[in-house]
């Protein structure tokens, strides 16, 4: 059996100075095919998410343009070489956080993997990787009287990021006329810290 990519020929006679031979090259290209989806629900898909496509773990060698998704979820790479690739999402869709930041590889059903020695591009195949993320969570809390449970407007409280209770997310927030504080866009299991100011 001949090897892929080999063409055997004869050179003619002496007599014979001139010939033809014809080489067909074929694509040996894969190509990776991102469907973004609610975490919460797999059958939202989920438009204007960003990704960068890397050859390297380390996500310093970027392989082609930006990707973002389309109104149907999905974004299609550009052609690339057989090979170990990470995908690294670089913004999340309106209203959700991203899940995983840099996809090192998938499960068998498809579904991205935060670990991993790369998402394998094969020749002529499209390689699907299901990202999920989680919707942006939000906080309500009721300010009342220990005593008579009466609903207290004007009570400050602030939000932060770490215990110490120095990096705080936004600005004091003031309870409503009925004893409500809230807070939005928040990351999904991510621990906060309050504090009545």
């Amino acid at each position: 059996q001949q090897i892929q990519g080999r063409q055997p020929f004869t050179v003619g006679s002496e007599d014979s100075v001139h010939f033809e031979l014809e080489i067909v090259n074929t694509a040996v290209y894969g190509q990776i095919k991102i469907q973004k989806q609610d975490a919460t629900d797999t059958g939202k898909t989920l438009s204007g998410a960003k990704f960068q496509i890397f050859k390297d773990p380390a996500c310093t060698q970027a392989v082609g343009d930006v990707l973002t998704t389309g109104a149907d979820g999905t974004v299609l790479s550009s052609l690339l070489e057989p090979g170990n690739y990470y995908v690294k999402e670089l913004e999340a869709p309106a209203g959700y956080a991203i899940t995983i930041e840099v996809i090192r590889g998938i499960d068998g059903g498809g579904n991205a993997a935060a670990d991993g020695a790369g998402i394998a591009v094969s020749q002529n195949v499209q390689t699907l990787v299901k990202v999920k993320d989680e919707p942006l969570a939000s906080l309500k809390i009721l300010k009342k009287d220990s005593v008579t449970n009466a609903m207290l407007a004007g009570a400050g409280f602030t939000l932060y990021r770490d215990e110490a209770c120095t990096q705080p997310v936004g600005t004091e927030v003031l309870t409503d006329k009925d004893g409500i504080a809230a807070w939005k866009g928040l990351e999904p299991g991510k621990t906060y810290f309050l504090k009545e100011t």
